[in-house]
């Protein structure tokens, strides 16, 4: 498999993640209903999932690209049910 792939999905994964935080500083500035839209259970759940998922993606840099991409799955079932909610 091309390192391409490998790094191409690493990447995707990453900016998944980097969304989902961004959402939350954007709050504490006041610029979005977080509070409003998602109660805070499942704030809490999205935000301890994606620190999970870079944490593992900071101690997995040789991990093949099934494995981020199995990985990212994981973390878009828990994240996009709740985030939807936004929309």
């Amino acid at each position: 498999m091309p390192i391409g792939g490998r790094v191409a999905a690493e990447e995707d994964f990453r900016q998944t993640c980097s969304r989902v935080i961004l959402l939350q500083y954007k709050e504490h500035a006041g610029r979005t209903t977080l509070k409003i839209k998602i109660n805070a259970s499942d704030k809490e759940k999205v935000l301890f999932k994606c620190n999970e998922a870079i944490s593992w993606l900071d101690a997995s840099q040789s991990a093949k690209k099934k494995k981020f991409v199995d990985e990212q799955k994981e973390l878009k079932t828990i994240c996009n049910p709740i985030v939807t909610k936004l929309y």
